[in-house]
């Protein structure tokens, strides 16, 4: 049976996509893209076993497990996901988080509450809107915006304050910060993994080529650097200690019981 998987329409995905087309043409599984927000959603819902999901999508599906060894990691900075303003960051008094990330958003609320000191409950409290489409247009003077994914590419040269959430979360912890990882709605068969793992391991070793391939589609900004030093795609033990404080966190900032929300690796 075909395992149905869905994934992040990010151009950081590329060489894990790239990879796994050898098994949709073996007809071993079928992959359908979507935003991060929208992934996430189809995945909770049951629409599909497999996902390419933010990390914190497992507080929304806490009977799933990750599995396999990659996904969307960062070892400090990624230049891809940060917040983006016009004035320092201790002259911001607005935020709004990009609604098409959870994840991100909640690793904002995060780095807020232990990094910077400016959540609801410090001296110097930042207001945080969730934002609406078309909310990239809005941010200047004193109010930053967070950006994820392509989108954030793009901003990188419109503004001259960038802060990389990456890169914060390093400074706090000491950790790398996983993006996003391979989650499954039921158990799948061993044999299935490893040709799994294989086959993105395969599409992480053209990474090179598929960076020059895509370029023109970003121009202004390095892909190639991008996925060889910026993009991390193996989950190492480092990374899964991580992958765990930063739901142990996260489940604190919503309120969840983190008992439910153990971190399991098939």
């Amino acid at each position: 049976m075909s395992v149905r998987a869905i994934a992040v329409d990010y151009a950081n995905t590329l060489p894990l996509r790239s990879g796994l087309k050898a098994l949709e043409v073996k007809g071993d599984m079928s992959m359908f893209l979507a935003r991060p927000a929208r992934a996430t959603d189809l995945f909770v819902q049951g629409n599909y076993e497999l996902g390419l999901l933010p990390t914190a999508a497992h507080l929304t599906a806490p009977n799933s497990k990750f599995i396999g060894e990659y996904g969307i990691v960062s070892d400090g900075f990624v230049g891809s996901v940060g917040i983006f303003s016009e004035v320092p960051f201790e002259e911001i008094d607005l935020l709004y988080l990009d609604y098409d990330s959870r994840s991100s958003m909640l690793l904002t609320r995060v780095l807020l509450k232990h990094h910077w000191q400016r959540d609801e409950h410090s001296a110097s409290p930042l207001s945080i809107i969730k934002a609406k489409p078309g909310y990239r247009e809005q941010i200047g003077g004193s109010a930053a915006g967070l950006i994820i994914g392509d989108p954030a590419i793009e901003a990188r040269s419109k503004f001259p304050y960038y802060y990389d959430l990456a890169e914060a979360w390093k400074e706090m912890t000491g950790l790398p910060f996983v993006f996003a990882a391979w989650l499954a709605s039921k158990e799948l068969d061993e044999s299935f993994i490893q040709a799994f793992d294989a086959a993105q391991e395969a599409g992480i070793a053209n990474r090179i080529a598929l960076a020059e391939e895509y370029q023109a589609f970003v121009p202004g900004y390095d892909l190639k650097k991008y996925f060889t030093n910026q993009i991390q795609y193996r989950i190492s033990e480092e990374a899964k200690k991580g992958m765990r404080l930063f739901l142990e966190l996260g489940a604190d900032i919503l309120g969840l019981e983190r008992s439910k929300h153990q971190v399991v690796f098939g």
